[in-house]
């Protein structure tokens, strides 16, 4: 299956009107992620403001959906890939439960070692 096949919402144009498939059919995608990857690199790649649509939900209320630019979708996926990884790995073993506590318990504490000045 192809990403996205199931998502609707991954096949549709960005806010720039550009489709994925229609960006394949022009350029290519070597070309599109040679472009997007210089871009990157020389740190001229700026994301488009996500346009914004209303859709209605259930009970007659309206929700905000944002709609970036596949551009924007591409590098939100790959800094996805590159990120969640290290933080799975790193975060296990920072998070633990702790139990309830008041917000002034943790002034009640002192610091057992001294502060000192920056010279």
């Amino acid at each position: 299956m192809a990403p996205g096949a199931g998502n609707p919402g991954a096949r549709s144009a960005g806010i720039d009107g550009q489709t994925a498939s229609s960006i394949d059919a022009r350029r290519g995608e070597a070309a599109f992620l040679a472009d997007l990857r210089a871009d990157i690199r020389a740190r001229t790649f700026r994301p488009v403001v996500v346009g914004e649509r209303r859709i209605p939900k259930p009970g007659g209320k309206r929700r905000r959906l944002g709609i970036p630019a596949v551009r924007d979708r591409v590098v939100q996926a790959a800094r996805q890939l590159v990120l969640e990884p290290i933080f799975r790995g790193g975060l296990r073993a920072v998070l633990v439960w702790l139990p309830a506590r008041a917000s002034s318990a943790g002034r009640d504490r002192r610091d057992p070692l001294p502060r000192q000045s920056l010279p």
